[in-house]
């Protein structure tokens, strides 16, 4: 049975033609109800309708009532599509490999362990490299629990296999093939006879640790066995003999996970949103100028985006916006909204651009109404565990004037005495 992140992963389907890219999604809800709200007055523009119809049209550019950007605890990544190796502005990843079902009617007598180019995660233009050494894990691990916290770098210091990983990325031929890099790591002696004792004995198989070297000046990203379109996993290359044949057998991966962490939090002034941290952001507005019987024309929401500190691969960044179902006090006391919810395709935005805009009418219109409590907006990842992405937004703290803004056009039939 497919995992819930693989189907959201292919519900969110990257497209190889929109690398460098953000697509955005909206939340379009429904129903609840709540308390009205009197008007206190109009925005910028206000007129009367030329043709007499008792229409007064309106143009609002609301107050930023609450900001705040927080975290959670840090996501598994043992069903993503892709492994990361390698460090990129602060973020250190690392991979575990486990193979099982190994023939035990067969004499090992060499292994390497061979992983598959997906794409780079960084800045490849200094045509860079590091080295990426293997060791012996020796804990146990659960492949849709791990994380950096809970493994504890559990894997013996010296190295049984290293290889050279290069700043180059998978090429598209087409839309179907790729053509792939291959990173090979030849167990030494010691390696071998640990894969042997597998077999041989009842010593524990907990695998492999892929460990960055230094100089890495970037994350290489790499298929694991749940990428979606099936490209080659991981796989542990035995060179074996059967009787007085030598052969080589290919062990597919049975687990496989990505590690991340990071020793240096983010610059603060920021609202934060990413895929493994669990940062999100919470934003509200003040709509009390809008008259509850209005009808809204127009919302959009306007983020200001802070390049330098955001971290963005060449996959679209996908953010996911949804109502709380009551005022935001804390973390702790987060609650999401319980209204279904249809999200809806935002237009791609050049990583290279510094402001995106969001049409956010439905909901906006379903709080005016008080078909539901504008208790604000949770803003936040819909593609947890992917990668170690994030994006920045200028906050009122930073740059009142960069801040998150929502300019609303609408229309109110005016009180007829």
């Amino acid at each position: 049975m497919e995992s819930g992140f693989l189907n959201r992963f292919r519900t969110f389907k990257l497209n190889k033609k929109s690398s460098g890219f953000i697509m955005y999604f909206c939340l379009i809800c429904s129903m609840s109800c709540g308390s009205d709200k009197s008007i206190q007055g109009f925005g910028e523009e206000a007129g009367f309708d030329p043709d007499d119809r008792g229409i007064v049209g309106n143009k609002l550019i609301t107050t930023l009532e609450i900001e705040e950007s927080f975290s959670d605890t840090l996501v598994a990544t043992g069903r993503a599509p892709l492994l990361l190796l390698g460090v990129f502005k602060n973020i250190e990843t690392n991979i575990l490999l486990k193979f099982e079902n190994i023939p035990d009617t067969v004499t090992i007598t060499n292994a390497t362990i061979s992983i598959r180019t997906r794409e780079l995660f960084g800045d490849n233009r200094n045509k860079s490299s590091f080295m990426a050494s293997i060791h012996a894990v020796r804990e146990d691990w659960q492949e849709e629990k791990v994380t950096d916290d809970n493994f504890a770098r559990s894997f013996d210091a010296n190295a049984i296999a290293s290889a050279e990983i290069l700043s180059l990325a998978g090429t598209a031929l087409d839309s179907n093939l790729t053509r792939i890099e291959t990173v090979r790591f030849p167990l030494n002696s010691e390696g071998v006879d640990l894969v042997k004792s597998w077999v041989d004995t009842t010593a524990d198989n907990f695998g492999f640790f892929l460990n960055f070297g230094p100089q890495s000046l970037f994350i290489k990203e790499f298929f694991s066995k749940d990428d979606p379109n099936r490209q080659p996993m991981p796989t542990l290359d035995l060179e074996v003999l059967d009787g007085t044949e030598k052969d080589t057998i290919f062990i597919p991966v049975s687990a496989d996970a990505y590690l991340f962490s990071s020793s240096i939090e983010p610059p603060a002034g920021r609202l934060y949103v990413d895929n493994v941290f669990s940062r999100q952001t919470v934003v509200k507005f003040d709509l009390s100028g809008i008259d509850s019987l209005s009808t809204i024309n127009r919302a959009d929401l306007t983020l200001s985006l802070d390049v330098e500190n955001s971290v963005l691969g060449n996959d679209p960044f996908v953010l996911q916006m949804i109502s709380l179902d009551s005022p935001f006090e804390s973390p702790e006391t987060l609650s999401l909204g319980t209204i279904a919810v249809d999200p809806q395709v935002i237009p791609l935005i050049n990583r290279g651009e510094t402001t995106i805009t969001i049409p956010i009418t439905n909901i906006i219109q379903l709080w005016v109404n008080n078909r539901i409590d504008n208790n604000g907006l949770l803003i936040r990842t819909a593609t947890p565990g992917l990668d170690v992405a994030r994006v920045a937004f200028l906050s009122a703290a930073l740059d009142s004037a960069k801040s998150a803004r929502l300019e609303i056009d609408f229309t109110t039939s005016p009180v007829i005495p």
